[in-house]
Order: structure tokens, then sequence, then C-alpha cells
């Protein structure tokens, strides 16, 4: 271990005082980073007082007293077992290896949630080794990164350095001691030492530390500031699935408050349809915020002129993404079913289970099916999903038969990916599902050779791509519109979760889902911007209603047109659930800690959450319902209605 032997600057033959000195300083690099989490992410934080930046500062040292115990038992166990030998050079140098091992990785996972929080909205998880074992082109997106990001990685380096510094220039005197008297003593301090390492991993409380717990430090939107990266993982690493909820102790009880069984919707006047001939085509945009398009402000800049133009003869909705990563949105699309626990349901101990999906109910009317994304095969377990959830075929990077158009990260871009899907589209038996996941809108913002400088680049580098597939868009329709199938066809624009936000109102915790929910069908007389809240979990039954199929579909959402049922939103992040209802936004783990009166007070500037009042104990009995309806049908695999 050269690289610690520096010039010894202090000299101690007390253990114990080494150990604490090494494990401050541990600490010490862990609270750098978490702050520097902080300070280069601060535009997506509101700090409303002097007194909550202070409870935030002493929650973030708790969690990290916490991470760093956890990380460094090793090297503890190692400096507190009471004999001579843990005076020996090669046994210290031992020591010394756990304490680089954990210290390293405890500064890499927070430095990378620096940059990976501005697209999550939260910390990582256990899950996170999920994820990534799903990703299939985690390796390509390596040299993207280090090259857009090599800032932290020169943070990184530099820590390092300290480190090294640290470890090589403190030292351990050996000392002998063969007096029973002294064991005794080692002995006595090792046990006290353990206890007080004990009591600091438990986050100096009578439960153990959970993320939860960061509620008593900061408000819902703040809580990344509290819970370090570290922590997250550690906290969630044990997490064997969802716990059974009993809120309802009667079936009938719960089925009255809320059952996610959507009963099928017709008018008066109408007929269900038998023999349905309309096609479904679903256009999941990656990373389009709400706020990058000019329909949804009021004619500000707007970044989407084709889509804003498309929103005008559509059917336009207020839409929220049920969480903040492409993995989890695709189920909700698609099945009716948000990730609301800590894991994406895609990585989940319940991916197994047997679900709804729009492709299988399209299958008993004799729909072809089909899912394209330009990404390779395997990214996020997109293609198995896809089977899983019914459907026929499966296009992406390898079945385009052509790296020409790959971007060299991601896949195939999304201008001649979404040509080959509307020529593939000719091919196809009506009537047909198709569902397309667009790629380009994504870090490392790469458009094709001979786009650039063709858009606006906007104050956000990710405008200027999601300007690019917004003239894909484009591309796409003048071909599909030029097909014997388009006028037939139904359009469903939604986009996965949102992206980096400008305006204050898309930096909170609720405006950060708000993305686009467009139906288009040509020639249709419904058209129109509408208020409403209509979430991912609810194209499923929407979809179903509009094609007046007498199908009972399991969502946890609301059909956009039954006039007979109310939407809302759900989502789950950072150990917490957030509702959407009749004009409120309530946040909920155990108990109500946050609520809002969205309609009055959208940038959430005032918490009635101490205020009695009907609506907040309506809004608490339907979020039971839901997390209880969600929890036991996914523990039970009753996931069919």
């Amino acid at each position: 271990m050269k690289i610690f032997k520096k010039k010894i600057i202090f000299k101690t033959e007390n253990i114990y005082l080494l150990l604490f000195i090494k494990l401050l300083f541990a600490l010490v690099l862990l609270l750098i980073t978490q702050w520097l989490f902080y300070i280069l992410n601060k535009n997506f934080f509101d700090i409303a007082s002097v007194k909550e930046c202070f409870s935030i500062i002493w929650g973030s040292i708790v969690f990290a007293v916490s991470a760093t115990l956890f990380l460094q038992t090793p090297f503890i166990i190692l400096n507190l077992l009471p004999f001579n030998f843990r005076y020996k050079k090669w046994y210290q140098n031992i020591g010394n290896f756990f304490f680089v091992v954990s210290t390293l990785l405890a500064i890499v996972v927070n430095i990378i949630d620096i940059v990976y929080y501005r697209f999550t909205y939260r910390r990582m998880t256990a899950d996170i080794l999920q994820y990534l074992s799903v990703g299939g082109d985690f390796k390509d997106l390596i040299p993207a990164f280090l090259k857009d990001y090599w800032m932290y990685l020169l943070i990184f380096i530099g820590l390092c350095f300290l480190m090294a510094w640290l470890v090589g220039c403190i030292a351990l005197t050996e000392k002998k001691s063969n007096a029973r008297f002294q064991y005794l003593k080692n002995t006595c301090i090792s046990i006290l030492i353990a206890g007080l390492c004990f009591v600091g991993m438990r986050g100096i409380s009578y439960k153990p530390l959970r993320v939860i717990n960061a509620a008593k430090y900061a408000t819902a939107g703040n809580i990344p500031l509290v819970v370090n990266t570290p922590a997250s993982i550690i906290f969630t690493i044990n997490n064997k699935g969802l716990n059974p909820i009993n809120y309802f102790q009667s079936a009938k009880e719960l089925e009255k408050v809320f059952t996610p069984v959507n009963t099928p919707y017709l008018a008066d006047g109408d007929e269900f349809n038998m023999h349905p001939s309309t096609n479904v085509v679903i256009i999941i945009l990656e990373s389009f915020s709400a706020e990058y398009m000019g329909c949804f402000n009021g004619g500000k800049e707007s970044f989407t002129p084709f889509l804003d133009s498309l929103a005008g003869h559509s059917l336009t909705f207020r839409g929220m993404a049920n969480g903040k990563r492409s993995i989890e949105a695709i189920p909700a699309v698609l099945s009716g079913l948000p990730s609301i626990m800590n894991e994406a349901y895609i990585t989940s101990n319940y991916s197994g289970n047997k679900i709804t999906s729009l492709a299988e109910i399209l299958k008993k009317y004799h729909y072809h099916s089909a899912f394209f994304h330009g990404a390779y095969n395997g990214s996020m377990g997109f293609d198995s999903y896809a089977r899983l959830a019914g459907f026929q075929e499966y296009y992406g990077k390898t079945e385009y038969h052509n790296d020409k158009d790959a971007d060299g990260t991601w896949g195939i871009f999304d201008e001649p990916f979404l040509k080959f899907m509307a020529n593939k589209l000719n091919t196809f038996p009506q009537p047909f599902l198709a569902t397309v996941f667009t790629i380009s809108s994504h870090h490392p913002y790469k458009l094709p050779e001979g786009f650039e400088g063709k858009f606006k680049k906007g104050k956000l580098p990710i405008l200027e791509v999601v300007m690019y597939t917004d003239h894909a868009l484009k591309s796409f329709f003048e071909i599909a519109s030029k097909q014997e199938w388009y006028s037939n066809t139904l359009f469903v624009i939604t986009a996965d979760h949102t992206a980096q936000p400008m305006d204050p109102f898309y930096k909170n915790t609720y405006g950060m889902y708000h993305v686009p929910m467009i139906f288009y069908k040509p020639n249709s007389e419904q058209k129109g911007y509408s208020d409403k809240i209509v979430q991912q979990a609810d194209i499923l039954p929407s979809v179903i209603d509009y094609l007046k199929l007498n199908e009972k579909t399991l969502a946890f959402g609301r059909s956009a047109f039954n006039p007979d049922y109310e939407t809302f939103f759900v989502s789950f992040a950072n150990g917490y659930y957030r509702l959407v209802k009749d004009g409120y936004l309530m946040i909920f783990n155990e108990e109500v800690t946050e609520v809002y009166d969205v309609k009055n007070d959208p940038m959430l500037r005032s918490n009635l959450k101490d205020k009695e009042f009907q609506k907040k104990g309506e809004l608490e009995t339907f979020l039971k319902a839901i997390i209880q309806q969600y929890n036991n049908r996914l523990i039970e695999n009753e996931l069919l209605p």
C-alpha cells in the first residue's frame, strides 16, 4: 500500500483515538459531498425558513453518521478487537484497506447522485442494482456521462487524494501489554465504543433510522437534502417486498372507498362496440415536461411547435406522470399500474404476477400489437415487460438493422426510428395497437449529423433535443397522414416523466410531475383543453371507454371519459406517497405530513396539515384505500379484474 507511505505528521499509541480521527474524516468527506449535492442542485429545492435550514443540516449529520458507521463496520471491528496484534503494521494495512474502500464507496455514490437526482428527483435506493442489471446499455453510457460531467470526476479524484493523505500521514505506535487488567480495560472500552456506534447507526433514536424519519427534519420536497445516497441504499437493501395493509377491516368497506376495478362507461344512447376497428397508437416521449410546451403554459415560449399544433386539434388534459423514471412509466401507461413502492414494478418481486394490459385486452378483439423502442434490446427490461404484457412483436435497435442511425449511446435517433415505425405499421393487419417509446430527448442530448444549429437551445441543454424529437414527431405524422389507416387511429401522446425544470412551479413536489396528455383522432369532434388531471394510470381505462368496449379493467386510475369517476393522481418517492384529488395535494407516510390547496396555492406555501377540515379526512381515507388495494393485490397476485 505504497500510496499511504507519506510523511508521518501525527503518531499515537491510542488506537481508539486513531479510530475516532479516521471515522470523523470519513464522516466529513460524506458531508462535503452531501452539501455539494445541495449547492449544485439548489434550484431543485425550496428551503422556506432559517429554522428548516438548520433542521436539514442537523438531519443530514444524523443520516451521515449512521451511513458512515454502517459502511465502516469492518474497519471498526478490526480496531476494536482487544488484542496486541492490532498494532501490527500488516494488520493496520488491512484495516486501512477496508476504510478506504468503504469511504470511496460512500463518496462515489453520493457524487453520482448529484447528477442522477436531476433525472429522477429521488435518491438512489437499493433497487438501482436490479435497475442496472436490466439496463443492457449501462457500459455504453459511462463515456458520455464522464464527458459531460467531468467536473464531478475531478471532485472525486480530489477527495481521494485528500483521503490518501490522511491515511498516510497518521500512524499508530506499537504498544504491548500482557497485563490482564489491560485486556479487561480494552475489552470494556471496545464494548462501550461498539455500543456508541450502534446508537449512531440507529440515528440516536429509540427506533432504527429509516428514510421515512427524514420528515422530522424537512418537508417532503427537501428530504433528499437530509438523506444521503449511502443511507438511502443501506436502508432499502433489505426491502423484500410490500407489507400487507389493513387500514380497512372489511373488503366491502375498502371497495366502497376505492376499487381499482373500473366498470366500462357508456353514454346514454350508445352501445358497446363488439367489433372495434379503431387502431390505437400510444406515443411515450422521453423526458417531455409539460413546461416545455406552450399550450400548457399560457402561450409562453414553446419548444414543441408541432406538438402544440396537434394539441389544438386534440382532447388535451393536464397530464401527470406516476413516477420519475422511465422504468416506472411503462407499467403505469400500459397496465394502469404505477410503482407506488420503493422499487420499480419491472424489477420488483412482483414482476411475474399476472397483470392486465391494453395488449391483452385488445387481443380478444383481434388486435395486432407491437412495442417499439429504439434503444438497445433489453434496455430497462422493456422487451421482457412487453412480452409479459401480451405484445405480439417487439422492435428495438436490433430489429432496426442499421447502426448508422444510432446515436452511439442509447440507440436509434428518433426521426429515423419513428419513420421505421410508420412504415412497419403499414404492414400490420388492422386493427392494431402500437406503442413507441422515444429516446433522443435524453442526456447526452446528442443531435444527428446535419441538425446542429437547426433548433433554438433555450436555457437547458435538453431543450434543443426536445425540439428535435418534436421535429421527428412531425415527420412521423407526415408519413402516417398519407396512410389509409391514419384516419381510423386514436393517438395517445404522453411522456415517461418530466426533466429539468425552469419555472419555480415545476420544481415543487406537485409541478414536477406535469407531462402532456393528448388524445388525438383525425377529424374527431372531441377536442379542446381540459383542466382535468389525467395520470398515466388513467390511459388504460380511458382507451377502453373511448373504444366503447364492454371490458372491466383493473387499473389504479380512472377513465378520463367517465363522468361518474373523479380522476386523481398518485405517486411515491423518497418514502412518501403523494395524492392529488379534488384540488388538494396530500403527502403521507403512516401519517399526513403535508396538505396543500393546489388550486389557490400552486407554489405550496401554506401547509394545511394542522387545520381540521372535512376534505383532509376524505383524502387520507382515499389514499389509505389505494395503498391497501395496491399492496395486498400485488402480494396476493390479484391484478386481474
